[in-house]
């Protein structure tokens, strides 16, 4: 089995808290949904030991690296890229949808990173193809809503009206 690295920073630049975190050689697990009774299914059994390890991790880089935790009425930006390792499947990276890829992260950072999922207000995720398992995390709280209105009233004013 190989090595897991964690790295972690957290900077203050001008009111953004900007945390960066990189952990190498750790696939992600997908999220499963579950159910009562689904949740002693051996896919489902793989994902729930995956969070506690993923937890694990952050917990104990934010102890080391000295990473502060967002409050609870921060807005947040979160960004995740996976760089994933095919498995013997064939296209195996093709068949994991990237919801499920981002629910997994988000779920392990709930009550480590920041309070609660639902702080994130913008994320972005993207999965590629390397010959090692990386999951790169960026997160700020510089999340601003005006940019969001000015989009949304320019989406509006140029839809096609039937």
């Amino acid at each position: 089995m190989e090595l897991i690295h964690i790295y972690m920073t957290q900077n203050d630049i001008g009111g953004t808290l900007l945390t960066e975190i990189q952990i190498r050689n750790r696939p992600v697990v997908p999220y499963v949904r579950q159910t009562h009774r689904s949740k002693f299914t051996p896919r489902a059994i793989r994902y729930n030991n995956s969070q506690v390890g993923l937890k694990d991790i952050l917990l104990l880089g934010m102890r080391d690296f000295k990473i502060e935790p967002y409050g609870k009425d921060c807005k947040l930006f979160v960004s995740v890229e996976c760089a994933m390792k095919p498995d013997k499947q064939k296209n195996s990276v093709k068949r994991i949808d990237i919801d499920n890829i981002y629910k997994a992260v988000s779920d392990a950072m709930n009550n480590v990173i920041y309070y609660d999922d639902r702080q994130i207000y913008h994320a972005r995720i993207r999965k590629f193809k390397s010959d090692i398992n990386n999951i790169y995390i960026k997160i700020d709280n510089r999340y601003d809503t005006e940019p969001d209105n000015v989009i949304l009233e320019n989406m509006s004013q140029s839809a096609i009206k039937y």
